[in-house]
């Protein structure tokens, strides 16, 4: 049984498992380049919360194990790819007439060359290091400008530092520890607006901070994207009173409430979490694809690097012309485009979702409310429930939209 088989089978168990013990599961238990232990592995990986990605990168530090140098080494592979990069594992072992690395990660500004180290107790041999980035240039494997970041897995990096500054490669190095990659992971997958994922993905670019304009741009799109957040969550705070954004009905509909009323939710029906409700999505869409999908944010995922998938939940709220609300962000638009995209749509207190191709749900948005907020945009994606019906509303058409062709039961 493969390791993501077993978890899918017992998942409570698993997740109280050390990684050394998770790892035992995968294959032989070794990690070896191009082996079966480190393809479960890493797609394993993929599907944990970042909170269990700081869980077993402390362990990898707290007490050295058979290959621990190498799960750590995938774990960052993984922060990697949460935080949007096109990322390319790195060997566990060196081989000669190879560039010895341990990833690269590739984003539209730069490719950077990642280098894990759990401890700086002993000196880096910064050329070394440099040469592979020499090497990548001289390949032409990239045609970007190549930067080299180092991620320890302790704070203690003051010899390191000065060793940097001291050297002839202080503009292209630049140094991280593991614990700053998860929060920085975690601030990306929290984002609202694409800008602001953009801003953090630079941050691990190497800059020049002698003009501080960059800083304050990015603490700028911070501010915004908090203001943004604290309206708009796709997945909504657990809260019994949530403000919303007024709806423009159609005019065969009737208000019977202010337009700008709070919006009351309903938890007696209620019949899972929304956490447990967006797993039992992303499994359903998994079986129908028959492939791992990888989580990029709290509502994006990916199977096979070429079907993208967003996920959007809401409660039921207490209104006769709004049974559920979500928004649809315009940072979605690009990925929807694709023909191996889909929109689902999850209903807390209700059994199935709704699962619209990418092209039809963006088709929608010509005939939905939008509201566009400091360099940002989101339309309003609101159902209405009649007898057993979901009706997606359509107020600049005038018109309700019955979407049980795109009902899928969970």
């Amino acid at each position: 049984m493969s390791l993501t088989s077993f978890k899918a089978q017992d998942a409570d168990l698993i997740a109280n498992y050390r990684v050394d013990q998770v790892l035992a599961l995968a294959g032989d238990g070794r990690l070896r380049d191009g082996s079966r232990t480190s393809e479960e592995f890493r797609e394993y990986l993929s599907t944990v919360s970042l909170d269990k990605l700081r869980k077993y990168s402390q362990e990898t530090l707290l007490k050295k194990f058979q290959d621990s140098g190498f799960v750590l080494q995938d774990v960052v592979n993984e922060l990697g790819r949460r935080l949007g990069y096109n990322v390319e594992n790195g060997r566990y072992r060196g081989v000669s007439n190879q560039i010895g690395h341990d990833g690269l990660w590739n984003c539209s500004a730069m490719t950077l060359v990642i280098e894990v180290k759990t401890t700086d107790a002993y000196r880096i041999n910064l050329s070394t290091i440099a040469s592979y980035a020499v090497s990548l240039e001289t390949k032409n494997e990239t045609a970007k400008r190549v930067g080299l970041l180092l991620v320890v897995g302790r704070q203690d990096t003051g010899d390191l530092e000065a060793q940097i500054r001291g050297s002839k490669f202080a503009w292209d190095v630049r140094i991280i520890s593991v614990d700053a990659l998860i929060e920085l992971a975690g601030l990306i997958e929290v984002a609202v607006d694409q800008e602001t994922e953009d801003a953090l993905r630079t941050a691990l670019l190497p800059v020049e901070y002698t003009r501080l304009d960059h800083i304050i741009e990015l603490l700028s799109k911070l501010a915004i994207d908090v203001d943004r957040a604290s309206q708009v969550d796709d997945s909504l705070d657990e809260e019994d009173l949530v403000t919303e954004p007024s709806i423009q009905l159609g005019p065969t509909e009737k208000n019977s409430e202010p337009v700008n009323a709070v919006l009351r939710t309903s938890k007696s029906s209620d019949w899972l979490t929304l956490e447990v409700l967006r797993e039992m999505i992303l499994t359903s869409v998994e079986t129908s694809f028959k492939s791992r999908a990888q989580k990029i944010s709290k509502s994006r995922y990916v199977i096979d690097n070429n079907i993208h998938l967003i996920i959007s939940l809401s409660k039921r709220y207490l209104r006769s012309d709004q049974a559920y609300w979500y928004a649809l962000q315009s940072k979605w638009k690009e990925l929807l485009s694709s023909e191996n995209s889909c929109l689902c749509l999850g209903m807390q207190d209700e059994k199935y979702y709704f699962r619209i191709p990418g092209p039809v749900a963006l088709s929608f948005t010509e005939f939905m409310n939008r509201t566009q907020k400091a360099g940002s945009a989101y339309w309003h994606v609101v159902l209405n429930k009649q007898d057993q019906a979901i009706l997606l509303n359509l107020p600049k058409a005038a018109k309700l939209l019955d979407l049980s062709e795109f009902k899928v039961e969970i």
